[in-house]
């Protein structure tokens, strides 16, 4: 498949991960088919709008409220443009590109789609939450902010007072192999070199060379708007496969000079050069350049790379001189500070396209400029990003790599043409836990989190999970559970479904559950938004990243009040975003169940092995119902066979006691004479 994305601002080893079965982030994609189905509707609608007559007075109140609202929807047409352009011109080899006609092409090409209009939705929203915020600004700006300013300046005074106390000894390198898929491509086939290209399909693109990515085609596109910028586009197959033979080789590389590597997906890891450095008497450009030569000559792929005092400011330093070059930033603190704050605000790890939007209306767009506006920043940002986008000013990160200990989570998914019935949508379960048992046999893993993520033909997505009191790993159990959430949510009309089973642990851990592990609490089901899930993936882009986040945090945590935890912590999808859309849809979210009752979920009893749909007290009442029925039936048995053994031992005493001739059972000497007898 060619449903996943490769590069800098996107997750590509999902693509490879995806068509391995392992741990398939549940991504967002758009089909071909259903772009031209939606085109030809809306192309349908609009000759019948032309071929009718208007109302004449409707006419000229359309034409009233379209002089009223002009200037607005206009704004809004832009904002939609810039989104659904998403990355142009931002990522490494599309500094050139006109935006704007990328932009606009994408728009068209779009327009009367599912996916059009649900973009169309979330810019809307965005748009007037920006507004609401606006508005709470002009009724700030012009009042005295001191008071605010002494609070951060504070803030700022405790992160330096730390900064102080850390230990800027340590050397961070980032690599990044350049257009990773795209390259492993040329070598098989070296005339690609001079045309522009893209790995993927019509559906979508993993990646693009550098000479495609100067038409605007980029990773995360439908390949048919990839022809739209680029008629001349040619599109490769992906060979996965090759892909992870030649990472393997990447690897071997990275742990000569550093054992703890930290690999975030097959192109791209973090290592910690100090030691390497401190053994051979070198310098940390010489390191880098000798890890990047030996790249080259283990592999004809070039690699670009940073190093600085920490994760983050080395990877801001691998994008500086892309591709097949490397940025030193030197491990010092006015150097650091000199550098960052020039930086654009997009270019941080933690700002996503939400974030810049809501920065740039706020006049930020440098992270000098967080500084020059903080107090504004302070009174209109949650805590969670204001401390983010702080630390980013300053230049702090996380200083720990390694490497993660084990998978935490497989997945499939896959998409298809619309399905609604209860049987259709079953039978998709039932494929997709078949194919994910298989690749937990590879792996002999076993887990008790089953989740489901299902993208609707209105293109929301849905994310449910439920945790087992024991763990699984065949496909009818993994079915059973996955059926269960489906069935809750219908009824449903679905383009694209996925079952994940996290919670892993190795089949060959024996440990079987006791009794009391059946009473332990188990996690309710729940909604886990489509772009921030709480569950962890094995994707180490993801989780290094994450914890790189938490590093940060943890590190900084007296600077103000509020306690930063995992789910403050950027996800996935947009790698390392800090995204207030997804923030604030998490904080809905916990509220929405903090006012509803918890959920009943189903149990299975420990006793008689049924699944059960109780509330707490009925299912104790039925396990102590199972229990004495269970207790009555050993107590009947043990009965049983008491007695058959005490006959057994009579009827043997007897046959000893004839063999010896006396006549007489030994019972005949202790019963009673009969009433008979002389």
């Amino acid at each position: 498949m060619s449903d996943f994305y490769e590069d800098d601002n996107e997750v590509q080893d999902l693509l490879l991960e995806n068509e391995l079965s392992q741990e398939d982030e549940f991504d967002d994609e758009l089909t071909i088919n259903e772009l031209l189905e939606s085109l030809e509707r809306s192309s349908s609608s609009a000759t019948a709008d032309n071929d009718a007559i208007p109302n004449k007075n409707m006419n000229n109140d359309r034409s009233e409220n379209h002089e009223n609202n002009q200037e607005t929807a206009g704004e809004s047409s832009q904002t939609l443009r810039s989104r659904l352009g998403g990355l142009a011109g931002t990522k490494a080899g599309m500094e050139s590109v006109d935006k704007d006609r990328v932009n606009q092409i994408i728009y068209e090409a779009s327009k009367g789609s599912a996916f059009f209009e649900n973009e169309r939705k979330k810019d809307q929203a965005l748009t007037e939450r920006i507004d609401a915020m606006m508005a709470k600004y002009e009724t700030i700006r012009h009042l005295n902010l001191s008071h605010e300013e002494k609070i951060v300046d504070n803030m700022v005074v405790k992160i330096r007072e730390l900064e102080k106390e850390r230990d800027l000894s340590q050397y961070i390198c980032h690599i990044d192999m350049d257009a990773y898929f795209a390259s492993v491509e040329e070598l098989e086939q070296p005339e690609l070199k001079d045309v522009p290209f893209a790995v993927g399909g019509m559906a979508m693109l993993s990646t693009s060379n550098y000479l495609a990515r100067k038409f605007g085609v980029r990773s995360a596109m439908p390949g048919f708007i990839g022809l739209k910028l680029c008629p001349q586009l040619k599109i490769v197959k992906p060979h996965y496969e090759k892909y992870r033979e030649i990472s393997n080789k990447v690897r071997k590389v990275f742990i000569k000079y550093d054992p703890n590597f930290a690999p975030m997906s097959l192109d791209e890891a973090y290592l910690n050069l100090t030691n390497y450095m401190d053994e051979h008497n070198m310098t940390a450009p010489e390191v880098v350049q000798k890890i990047r030569d030996e790249i080259f000559q283990g592999t004809q792929l070039t690699a670009s790379a940073g190093v600085a005092a920490n994760k983050k400011l080395s990877k801001i330093c691998s994008d500086m001189n892309k591709p097949n070059g490397q940025y030193d930033l030197a491990n010092d603190r006015e150097a650091i500070h000199t550098f960052i704050r020039k930086m654009g605000i997009r270019k941080i790890p933690g700002i996503g396209r939400v974030t810049e939007r809501v920065l740039a209306a706020l006049g930020v767009e440098t992270c000098g400029d967080v500084y020059q506006q903080r107090a504004i920043l302070y009174r209109l940002l949650s805590p969670i990003s204001f401390k983010s986008i702080l630390q980013s000013y300053l230049g702090m990160g996380s200083t720990t790599v390694k490497a993660s200990d084990s998978q935490k989570s497989m997945s499939v998914e896959r998409t298809f043409p619309a399905i609604s019935t209860r049987e259709e949508l079953f039978n998709k379960v039932d494929e997709l836990a078949i194919l994910l048992e298989k690749d937990l046999a590879k792996k002999q893993y076993r887990g008790k989190t089953v989740g489901i993520k299902v993208k609707l033909t209105s293109f929301d997505v849905r994310v449910r999970a439920k945790t087992l009191p024991y763990s699984v790993y065949r496909a009818p159990d993994i079915a059973k559970a996955a059926k269960e959430l489906i069935a809750k949510e219908m009824p449903l009309s679905l383009r694209l479904m996925g079952v994940k089973l996290s919670s892993l642990e190795s089949k060959n851990n024996n440990t079987l559950p006791s009794v009391t592990k059946f009473f332990s609490p188990v996690d309710k089901t729940k909604e886990i938004p489509a772009k921030r899930p709480a569950d962890d993936t094995t994707d180490l882009k993801i989780d290094n990243e994450q914890q790189m986040m938490v590093d940060d945090a943890n590190n900084n945590s007296s600077i103000n009040e509020d306690t930063t935890t995992a789910m403050d912590i950027p996800n996935k999808k947009q790698k390392q975003e800090l995204d207030e859309e997804d923030e604030e849809r998490i904080q809905e979210q916990e509220e929405e169940q903090e006012r509803q009752p918890d959920e009943i979920e189903s149990v299975t009893c420990p006793i008689c092995n049924r699944l059960l749909n109780l509330d707490n007290a009925a299912f104790n009442q039925h396990v102590d119902e199972c229990l004495s029925r269970a207790e009555v039936r050993a107590i009947l048995q043990a009965e049983s066979q008491r007695r058959k053994r005490e006959a057994q031992e009579q009827h043997q005493q007897a046959e000893r006691s004839r063999e010896k001739g006396t006549g007489k059972s030994l019972l005949d000497y202790y019963s009673r004479p009969s009433s008979s007898s002389p």
